[in-house]
């Protein structure tokens, strides 16, 4: 495989993921967990992990792999619990052990507790007052 700046200075401004929007540049990769088009977060020149929801509500982090030029075999998903504290401790695993990118991790945390708090809605929880 080509060296990442070479793949990055191609596709920096040619890539199918790029969305540009009220003056950002944006990404709409599945690996990319800060949805930032730049080289620090792009999965398409270097490893790195994103977290998106499946279609049963749970967390799932998206790690791309050393198959670069077989798409289908590049990434492969991680599933995470449900709950919030179990997810991002899950979360927390997959960027400091498989993904290798612990710089990652403040971001792809944000983003599965962003994602937790949609799936929530705005739910209002009671708490109990015990006598």
């Amino acid at each position: 495989m080509a060296a990442p700046e070479i793949v990055w200075s191609v596709t920096q401004k040619s890539s199918c993921f790029r969305v540009k929007r009220n003056g950002l540049d944006l990404s709409k990769e599945p690996v990319n967990a800060a949805g930032k088009h730049a080289y620090a977060y792009s999965g398409l020149v270097q490893q790195s992990l994103g977290v998106v929801a499946t279609a049963t509500g749970k967390l799932a982090t998206v790690v791309n792999g050393k198959y670069s030029n077989k798409p289908a075999k590049a990434t492969h998903k991680v599933g995470v619990s449900k709950d919030l504290v179990k997810g991002i401790k899950g979360v927390n695993k997959v960027a400091w052990k498989i993904a290798g990118r612990p710089d990652m991790r403040n971001v792809a945390l944000a983003r599965a507790t962003a994602l937790h708090k949609a799936k929530v809605g705005s739910k209002e929880y009671k708490l109990r007052v015990h006598t």
